[in-house]
């Protein structure tokens, strides 16, 4: 799955070498941060800069608790290592879920394949065929193609509920937390509260940049789980998309173009799943970061906050970019 790009090429401005040089000149020179006309009203993306606060990386929105590494959240308790049949538990049922995941892939590719024979062999028909009999092929052609769809949907359906009943499975088991590692419900509100704090206080620190006398929230309400809202939830891996974003380092410059490419759009793909998924990671705090509704006007200074942001926890240049350009595609 690619998620939607508002460029023409998401990767391109980090594929040379000397990139973090080349991004510093282009976020220097951009609208961001440039000193603009002072403006009445300026409107930010609460729920979006929150979900980019660099200690989201901490957060599992499947348990709805932050691990308490005592790094970007201190610790308050001591650890004890879980039990030892939870850990079997837990990778048994991780270890079903990858073998399911591989056989929807072979699915996958059967269908590709069965999808190109059908229209290497539609193209060989058509151009044997008589002008007058081409409609009837094509017609033809859109029933085999619908068969086949069909056909391995049949197939993955079963899969898909399997796949479901193991991420619940999974889901209950990581809610329980023997080995103490992750915060209690209460230490969930607290840390969001003071990140919700963190942010405000940055929030400021933009709009006095910019001579802002007033900013609202712009961002897409957060509704309770299952009401109708502009947020579009996508599965979320196991894994937290946004901490694999900032924890893993980017490729070397002397890697293969292909390799460049693939380690940045699997990022931009977890981040936008991470931001189609903000009702459901935002929500011991969904009161506190309710949107105001705006009729017009303003300027919207969201990404300059989260560059704000990530640039005071050190988040290199290259993923802040992939970062700006996933959250643009949910736009």
């Amino acid at each position: 799955m690619s998620f939607p790009q508002t460029t023409d090429s998401l990767l391109s401005p980090v594929l040379t070498a000397g990139v973090a040089a080349i991004l510093a000149v282009l976020l220097a020179a951009s609208p961001l941060a440039a000193q603009v006309s002072p403006a009445v009203i300026a409107l930010v993306d609460l729920g979006a800069v929150m979900l980019f606060h660099p200690k989201m990386a901490n957060y599992d929105p499947h348990r709805a608790a932050f691990l308490m590494d005592g790094k970007l959240i201190p610790a308050s308790r001591e650890k004890k290592p879980a039990p030892a049949d939870h850990q079997n538990a837990l990778a048994e049922l991780t270890k079903k879920r990858g073998s399911i995941e591989a056989q929807l892939n072979d699915i996958r590719r059967g269908l590709d394949d069965k999808l190109r024979q059908e229209a290497e062999a539609h193209g060989e028909r058509i151009l044997k065929a008589a002008t007058g009999t081409r409609a009837v092929l094509e017609n033809q052609n859109l029933v085999r193609v619908a068969q086949i769809n069909q056909e391995f949907a049949l197939k993955a359906r079963v899969l898909f509920a399997d796949l479901r009943d193991l991420d619940q499975q999974i889901r209950t088991m990581q809610k329980t937390d023997p080995s103490g590692q992750f915060s209690s419900p209460q230490e969930t509100r607290t840390i969001f509260l003071a990140l919700l704090d963190e942010v405000k206080e940055t929030v400021k620190a933009v709009a006095a940049a910019r001579r802002v006398a007033v900013v609202l929230d712009a961002g897409p309400a957060l509704g309770l789980p299952g009401e109708a809202t502009t947020d579009v939830p996508v599965p979320l891996p196991p894994e937290n998309p946004y901490k694999t974003a900032l924890n893993e380092p980017p490729p070397p410059d002397f890697e293969p173009r292909g390799v460049v490419e693939n380690h940045y759009q699997a990022i931009g793909e977890g981040i936008y799943n991470w931001v189609r998924n903000r009702s459901a990671i935002l929500g011991p705090v969904r009161n506190e970061v309710a949107a105001a509704r705006v009729l017009m006007g303003g300027v919207d200074i969201t990404e300059e906050v989260i560059t704000n942001l990530l640039t005071k926890y050190k988040v290199n240049q290259s993923t802040q970019w992939v970062i700006l350009n996933a959250y643009r595609a949910t736009r």
